[in-house]
């Protein structure tokens, strides 16, 4: 039953996030590139974008972040890998162009998104135990 819960849950929040990421790609498109010439291949390269980001924040990181045991450094270690990875994929399907502009800086796009994955666990984390805290603190009401 709970795995069955977890799938449910995770599959809600894929169908949810590349929804999002469909949205938020029109809309940076109508913004930057508002004449860009949209083909039909060009449109599977936007649906492979929102599927990246749907499966990387909608199910990758709440299971990482949410159901693994892991620890902190490998927990790091891999949503850091896993966003730069899907960030490159992500870039190279939006545009060549911009993968190739972008690719040289690599290595600080890689740092910065481990500072930022650093910072988001230990603020994340904080903020469960905060829950956690309240949860075991709060009056039990009897019935």
């Amino acid at each position: 039953e709970g795995g069955v819960n977890l799938i449910t849950q995770l599959k809600h929040t894929f169908f949810q996030t590349s929804f999002l990421f469909m949205g938020w790609l029109i809309v940076v498109i109508e913004l930057f590139c508002p004449h860009l010439e949209m083909t039909p291949s060009y449109l599977w390269h936007l649906l492979l974008i929102a599927i990246i980001g749907g499966s990387v924040f909608g199910v990758i990181y709440p299971y990482i972040w949410n159901y693994t045991t892991w620890g902190a450094l490998r927990n790091i270690g891999c949503t850091t890998l896993i966003n730069f990875g899907a960030l490159l994929g992500g870039l190279g399907l939006f545009s060549s162009k911009i993968l190739k502009m972008v690719l040289p800086f690599w290595w600080e796009i890689l740092i910065l998104t481990l500072i930022l994955h650093i910072l988001t666990f230990y603020y994340y984390r904080n903020y469960q135990n905060q829950k956690l805290i309240q949860q075991l603190n709060a009056p039990h009401s009897r019935n």
